[in-house]
């Protein structure tokens, strides 16, 4: 199944919601007035990210372009059909690939919006140490090791976990996001041993079903704290986006 091309003049920036080596991060809305149920773009959510990766920004890096492409095809695997040629559901705590975009001056894709910041902006907003209970310590590493398992059942390293790039969504599960320093895997590598503990099946909301340890009290995010949005900063944002607050 094809990703859908996304029609940059049909979307609109509403706010930059971050900045990285290799491109920006706007939150954005497509400007569906009139569309029909037939066209594409009409699916895309009320709002989603969408990574903008110039191609000729004088302060890219020089192999900005080739991380970008690898994060781009990355995703589109893990939202491609399988060997049996059926979709793939997607992976609760992994990003899904809404669609993308090639201009002669920039490289972009759309993935789910996580309303509820990173878990970076997350510590620093707890008070008065700054610290996570036990019990979100263990629900928060759970979700991460089933993230980081399904990668690597599909022969993925990925490379560049930091709390930072631990989203969280408006349920209070995790998303793993950046993607471009992440490495496939050769078939003659071994695959790390699978530790053997006692799990249970702990099924979310989405019909999802996770493992988790038996003596985990941090099987629901109900009893953590609240995800605190991420500071959001002013900037200008691209022209063929739109700038915010324009007009649909």
């Amino acid at each position: 199944m094809a990703i859908m091309e996304l029609d940059l003049d049909r979307l609109r920036a509403v706010r930059v919601i971050g900045r990285g080596a290799m491109g920006t991060v706007f939150l954005v809305t497509s400007r569906c007035s009139g569309a029909t149920a037939t066209d594409p773009q009409s699916s895309l959510p009320p709002l989603f990210a969408l990574k903008v990766v110039e191609k000729h920004s004088p302060s890219a890096k020089p192999d900005s372009d080739r991380r970008a492409r690898w994060e781009l095809n990355l995703l589109s695997r893990l939202s491609s059909a399988g060997g049996d040629g059926q979709r793939r559901q997607s992976h609760p705590f992994l990003p899904s690939l809404l669609g993308s975009v090639e201009t002669p001056e920039l490289l972009a894709w759309a993935v789910p919006f996580c309303s509820g910041g990173d878990l970076h902006a997350l510590r620093h907003s707890l008070s008065p140490d700054a610290a996570f209970s036990p019990t979100a310590i263990r629900f928060y590493l759970s979700e991460l090791v089933a993230a980081l398992a399904h990668l690597h059942s599909l022969r993925i390293a990925y490379r560049d976990l930091k709390p930072e790039n631990v989203l969280l969504q408006s349920s209070g599960h995790i998303t793993l996001t950046d993607f471009d320093l992440s490495r496939h895997l050769s078939a003659s590598a071994s695959p790390p041993p699978r530790p053997q503990l006692p799990l249970t099946r702990c099924r979310l909301k989405t019909g999802h079903a996770v493992a988790t340890d038996d003596n985990s009290p941090g099987s629901s995010p109900s009893a953590l704290p609240a995800p605190t949005p991420r500071p959001t900063t002013t900037a200008s944002t691209s022209k063929r986006l739109g700038p915010p607050g324009s007009p649909p």
